[in-house]
């Protein structure tokens, strides 16, 4: 019955919000409101003789006996949180907002108000408590971070003046990966750690607990140590250290020298040293409990367009130990998923708090949805193999990206190789989230060797729960797998272009006017577009065309040119059919190379000459076309 009581203590936790704790005198206009993470399970380095190999960065010199990522101009002033609960959205946002410093993208001030009100928790009222899980869903599924100036904060005397009004804004940046750090355990590995991750990435959000009855007023910074466990209470921004603090500076000297640097959320005016503290060493709380977070967002060239997550909540809990229906066996996760309108496949999305951690990315494209496997009906798009270095979350991005028919399901399976797993799921709980999964769309299964992904044993979501009532809340309807999707608009590809070479369209209306300035002048400028899938019969299959405009109704009927599949042949339509106004004519090739050249071939059987690829070829008129060619 571990995972019930671990829910039901969860749900408890939720109900009594920042009053569950003893609040110092010193609160009375303050705020906490870190609660227990039911995640229970942190991130954790593992054995495994295949880390041997890993691609990693070059060994760090020495750490210095002092480090402040202010002196490097990586951190934005402490903010106040006043008396909300809200210390977690704090310290969340604040590791992005020391990225953008970090990478020279400059200032931010982002909205912790946004981040509370839309965390997507429905049944937790936010600004009382919150988890570090709550920003983690918030920020993957792109529902921020927003500018500050767009969602103020304000004055929050108590937190009955909080409304929940906040707007759904594009966000400032998208968050592409999440670093978890290893608790501290009193051993100078995981300080060293630590210290390392702070050093390298400038902040990490961690917990602490924090009470007057531990803390001093020392001259340089407000001091905190700890002695005596117990649950975390407060979320903090480690900021950088400092081996030589003295021991008399903390209300009760610690067993050594050296404290944390530590950015709160009680505003530049609290303390002496603009709203930053230290921790001692020694604390028995600080950094202990669970992983820090380090929010990493995207930098140049790694945004994508659209994600697709069945997790709203992000990642409730880790679902592969002993007490749950998926164990140890189940190495296989996945999701699927219905394509819009000119996308394309480029990056997969995965949790895991092991690490060194391996395992492969495969795709599935045309599966059958609600079907009793995700890859059923499909076709293999893209299989790569996967080494993550670090816990958490990591965007990886597909060395062959896919393309998606429109309207056409496709499946992303993550299947782990070795004995460390770690299932990362969303839980549907009717009373504490929306749910933003459906039965049928998630799976997870047992890989066979023999059989491989088609062959191995799988379950949905409700099936796995209703196999393991002993373990999970009785009112979870379903678990969806953690993976992620991450698309991009397809670009118009110009006449002469193989798939994947892309441009803005201005060489593709350069080229069509200077070879058929009837054509040009007939479309009113518009330009092509690409599509492309993999066949059923394991042809690789490519359109593009022209997107034509009807002369009769141009302002709102552009030509939409579709490739579909029916028994493994491709089938090319288009509407609204034109009739005389245009002339519409299917070219294929065998290969991309320059030594084949387009030919026309018969709509109704266009692999029959072997043909791969093909185009759409719109002409004004049956002769304008003929003359132009593909």
């Amino acid at each position: 019955m571990k995972r019930l009581v671990l829910r039901l203590s969860f749900v408890a936790a939720l109900a009594c919000g920042a009053g569950a704790f003893a609040d110092p005198p010193d609160l009375a206009s303050r705020g906490l409101g870190l609660l227990d993470d039911p995640r229970a399970a942190p991130a954790q380095r593992v054995a495994d003789p295949r880390a041997a190999g890993l691609r990693r960065a070059p060994a760090r010199t020495a750490l210095p006996a002092k480090w402040d990522a202010r002196d490097q101009g990586w951190v934005s002033p402490a903010k106040n949180q006043q008396q909300t609960g809200s210390c977690w959205a704090f310290a969340a946002l604040a590791t992005i907002e020391t990225q953008l410093l970090r990478t020279g993208r400059g200032l931010y001030d982002l909205s912790e108000r946004n981040l509370v009100n839309l965390n997507g928790w429905t049944g937790l009222n936010g600004e009382t408590g919150g988890l570090h899980s709550m920003a983690e869903a918030y920020l993957l599924r792109w529902a921020g971070p927003v500018a500050e100036s767009n969602d103020l904060f304000g004055v929050v005397a108590k937190t009955s003046d909080w409304t929940h009004d906040s707007p759904q804004l594009a966000p400032v940046v998208r968050v592409r990966d999440i670093v978890w750090t290893e608790p501290l355990d009193g051993t100078p590995e995981k300080v060293a750690a630590l210290k390392a991750a702070t050093m390298e990435y400038g902040a990490v959000a961690v917990s602490m607990y924090y009470g007057t009855q531990f803390v001093n007023g020392y001259a340089e910074a407000p001091a905190c140590y700890c002695p005596v466990a117990n649950s975390a209470n407060h979320a903090v921004t480690l900021v950088g250290w400092d081996d030589d603090f003295p021991t008399n500076a903390f209300k009760t000297p610690p067993p050594g020298p050296g404290a944390w640097i530590v950015k709160n959320s009680w505003g530049p005016d609290w303390g002496t040293d603009d709203g930053f503290l230290r921790v001692s060493y020694h604390d028995a709380v600080f950094a202990t409990a669970e992983s820090g977070a380090i929010y990493l967002p995207a930098g140049e060239g790694e945004d994508y367009d659209a994600v697709r997550g069945h997790d709203r909540e992000g990642p409730v809990f880790d679902a592969s130990g002993p007490n749950s229906a998926i164990h140890s066996d189940h190495d296989l996760q996945a999701s699927v998923f219905t394509a819009g309108s000119g996308e394309r496949l480029d990056a997969v999305g995965v949790w895991s708090r092991l690490f060194p951690h391996f395992g492969e990315i495969l795709v599935y494209t045309n599966v059958t949805r609600g079907a009793a496997t995700p890859v059923e009906g499909g076709a293999p798009a893209c299989r790569q193999s996967i080494e993550l270095v670090r816990a958490g979350f990591t965007t990886v991005p597909l060395e062959t990206p896919v393309p998606l028919v429109p309207g056409t399901a496709f499946s992303v399976v993550y299947r782990q190789v070795g004995t460390n797993l770690s299932n990362y799921v969303n839980s549907d709980n009717p009373g504490r989230c929306h749910p933003d999964h459906r039965t049928g769309n998630s799976y997870f299964g047992r890989y066979d060797e023999t059989e491989g992904v088609e062959g191995s044993a799988w379950f949905d979501g409700k099936t796995i729960v209703a196999q393991d009532p002993d373990h999970v809340d009785p009112t979870d309807l379903s678990w969806a797998a953690t993976i992620k999707a991450y698309t991009r608009c397809v670009v118009p590809a110009r006449a002469g272009d193989a798939p994947g070479e892309t441009d803005d369209g201005t060489a593709y209306l350069a080229d069509l006017a200077a070879t058929n300035a009837t054509l040009f002048a007939d479309t009113a400028g518009t330009f092509g577009a690409s599509a492309g899938l993999v066949g059923a019969n394991g042809r690789s299959l490519w359109a593009s065309w022209l997107a034509g405009l009807d002369p009769d109704d141009p302002a709102s009927r552009d030509l939409v040119v579709s490739i579909d599949l029916e028994g493994g042949e491709p089938r090319i339509g288009w509407t609204p059919d034109l009739g005389d106004a245009r002339a519409y004519t299917l070219w294929g090739r065998d290969s991309l190379a320059p030594s084949d050249g387009w030919r026309a071939v018969d709509p109704a059987a266009p692999s029959a000459t072997g043909a791969r690829f093909f185009r759409v070829s719109v002409g004004a008129t049956n002769a304008t076309s003929a003359a132009a060619g593909p």
